[in-house]
């Protein structure tokens, strides 16, 4: 994929015009693009865990090149332990009382990410399965509120805040953006457990795992590497039937509409014009699911088992090489794709 700065993209805006443009004359056929793939109408399944799923050497983080970890390397994992937490606290609130704490010594992405990882280790999980439909943005934030499950230290500063894990096939695509802000305005982590699956509407929502203090952006979503992440063109079924001119019009509008939005919201969560471009390409009826090294050039931090650098194959190093080249410099190595593209192990 080729990556694309990551907010503020003209590329990118110029691209979502013409695909905006290109979806008005589809809009004269059966199939309208504006909402995610649907599954039955049932709302999902909200529930708080009762443990923790990320534990053991299967969920350490992997260093696939992206930029995002520091002092990580080829072979290696984060050091950040669990943060301690007051279990005295009938609330149970974080030990951390003061937030991030910034003396010097430390560089952003060291503190954001000591902070992000750490919590997740430590933190409650809500996991979100089935079907997202209307009305699932409030059943999530009830549960939050009666559990009391945010902890933030400030409205909108919430720098050891809790987990929302995802394992759903999609749905109503305006309800998954809507949930994906409400994750980020309490700064949760997102979480794709070992096997999970997150398609299709759900992505939007998962994206929502990020902070962006004082304009620093840092991602907060974590995917095993076992978890399936995919996407495909948004699209909304209409019965097959004639339009007035009156109702082509409202369509347009919807289209636009739905389009800006989705637009506007992936300018915010951080992904690059080579995701947009994969999910634009990919027909309703498909899905492109983005492998591991994809998914942590989209500010992903991805959990699995660490080998040393002598199990890794020689695709896998130049894997590696190439994602880190993509992140330093938004463009491929010429060379470095060569040598991914011969054979040999």
């Amino acid at each position: 994929m080729i990556k694309a700065e990551k907010r503020g993209n003209k590329n990118l805006q110029l691209f979502v015009r013409r695909f905006a443009s290109t979806t008005i004359g589809i809009c004269t056929t059966a199939l309208v693009l504006l909402m995610l793939k649907l599954g039955p109408a049932y709302s999902a399944d909200i529930a708080l865990l009762s443990a923790n799923p990320v534990a053991g050497p299967d969920y350490s983080v992997l260093n696939l090149g992206n930029g995002v970890l520091v002092n990580k390397g080829l072979d290696g994992s984060s050091s950040a332990q669990a943060i301690p937490r007051d279990r005295t606290d009938g609330n149970n609130k974080w030990a951390f009382e003061g937030g991030l704490g910034l003396d010097g010594s430390m560089s952003f992405e060291s503190v954001h990410f000591d902070a992000a990882w750490g919590a997740l280790l430590s933190s409650r999980v809500i996991k979100v399965s089935g079907t997202i439909t209307r009305g699932d943005t409030d059943k999530l934030r009830a549960l939050v509120d009666a559990s009391g499950f945010s902890e933030c230290l400030k409205p909108g500063y919430c720098p050891f805040n809790n987990t929302i894990a995802f394992d759903s096939p999609g749905g109503n695509l305006v309800e998954a953006i809507k949930m994906g802000e409400y994750i980020a305005s309490q700064n949760f982590a997102t979480l794709l457990d070992r096997g999970a699956i997150c398609e299709s509407a759900c992505s939007f929502s998962f994206l929502g795992g990020f902070t962006n203090y004082e304009g620093f952006f840092y991602p907060r979503r974590f995917a095993h590497e076992t978890a399936v992440l995919g996407v495909h063109r948004p699209f909304f079924q209409l019965p097959e039937r004639s339009f007035s001119a009156d109702e082509v019009s409202q369509i347009i509008t919807a289209i636009n509409t739905g389009v800006t939005a989705a637009t506007q919201y992936m300018l915010k969560v951080g992904v690059s014009l080579g995701f947009l471009q994969s999910m634009y390409a990919t027909d309703p009826t498909e899905m492109y699911h983005l492998t591991p090294l994809e998914s942590s050039s989209e500010n992903i931090i991805v959990l699995g088992q660490v080998r040393k650098v002598s199990e890794l194959t020689r695709r896998q190093i130049f894997s590696y090489c190439s994602n880190l080249y993509l992140s330093k410099y938004s463009d491929a190595s010429p060379e470095l794709l060569d040598n991914l593209q011969t054979d040999g192990s």
